[in-house]
């Protein structure tokens, strides 16, 4: 369920519905949240400033690459500068 929290709002959604919160591993609660984070940032990059919104993009497809790769190699790695971010408590 990791995995399926990167692949867009919907997956992160269905990573939620599909793993019961009281069996939910500190591996897939990280993950869920640092979905959500990057999912949340991202958000921001439709800034309606030409240059500053599609850096923030760009940014934010690398954040959400390194955490799917964190994901597929099985480890708890947090996304640069937002990873620290906590909005699903453990």
């Amino acid at each position: 369920m990791a995995i399926v929290a990167y692949i867009t709002l919907i997956g992160w959604i269905i990573a939620m519905a599909t793993t019961d919160s009281s069996h939910r591993s500190e591996f897939v609660k990280f993950h869920i949240n640092q979905a959500l984070v990057i999912w949340l940032f991202g958000l921001l990059g439709f800034i309606p400033v030409p240059v500053v919104g599609w850096i923030w993009r760009i940014f934010t497809v690398v954040l959400w690459v390194i955490g799917l790769i964190s994901a597929c190699q099985g480890t708890m790695k947090e996304v640069p500068l937002i990873g620290k971010i906590r909005i699903i408590k453990s």
